[in-house]
């Protein structure tokens, strides 16, 4: 008989927690379901939030994603699976290199003014073909992937002064310069941070590992931004 209560007072847990949405998660909490679910997919025991007919028709009724996630295009960076997260969960912003133009800013400002979410991750990844191309193939591309090749290329000059894995490097400092630019290329996300409602971190997806490492020493909020963060 106990083992029986033990497992309906599981499945009850499981039920209530595939039942909550998120409207208005404060950055700390958001952060914090990214690292718990990002450890579930590393050991593989999913637990599939929010995945059910109810969140479905709930969600046809608005959103309230809990983090916006910018990021590569990449096959092998599928974000629902790498955060163990469900409908409604992530505002999730693709393209080749995690890189940040207006459209991507256009987005993250869509769903700081609008959606209410309080936490943003430039997250880049291992392997990154993106990287790989600006580093080996800088010229004879088209006029389209030079646009790409332009925009890593402060990361790749900053890498050449640093110690460590040349590629590695350039991927950290293209997803922390994301991250700043955010906050220098955009009004209102700028008051956003500096007003301590929203925070920006930058992060590194390990493709062989499934790992998310969160830059947060590089994170971008009221305390850490300083002068040069201006908006325009």
């Amino acid at each position: 008989m106990k083992k029986i209560l033990i497992i309906l007072v599981l499945i009850l847990g499981v039920q209530a927690f595939a039942g909550e949405i998120h409207p208005c998660m404060n950055s700390n909490d958001a952060l914090k379901l990214l690292q718990e679910g990002n450890e579930r997919y590393m050991n593989m025991q999913f637990q599939r939030p929010h995945i059910n007919k109810e969140i479905l028709d709930e969600l046809g009724k608005g959103q309230h994603p809990f983090a916006v996630i910018i990021s590569c295009s990449d096959s092998r960076v599928p974000l629902e699976h790498i955060f163990d997260a469900g409908l409604g969960d992530l505002f999730e912003i693709k393209n080749a290199g995690n890189l940040i133009d207006d459209h991507v800013v256009g987005s993250v400002e869509y769903a700081l003014s609008h959606l209410g979410t309080k936490l943003v991750v430039v997250m880049g990844h291992t392997s990154c073909g993106c990287i790989s191309t600006a580093i080996e193939h800088p010229k004879h591309q088209t006029k389209q992937v030079h646009s790409l090749i332009d925009s890593v290329k402060p990361s790749i000059e900053l890498a050449k002064k640093q110690k460590g894995d040349f590629n590695m490097n350039i991927t950290r400092n293209n997803a922390v310069r994301g991250a700043r630019l955010l906050a220098k290329q955009d009004k209102i996300i700028y008051e956003y941070i500096k007003n301590h409602e929203v925070v920006v971190i930058p992060a590194l997806y390990d493709i062989k590992t499934g790992k998310v490492e969160f830059y947060t020493k590089d994170k971008i909020n009221s305390s850490t931004m300083s002068q040069t963060y201006f908006a325009q």
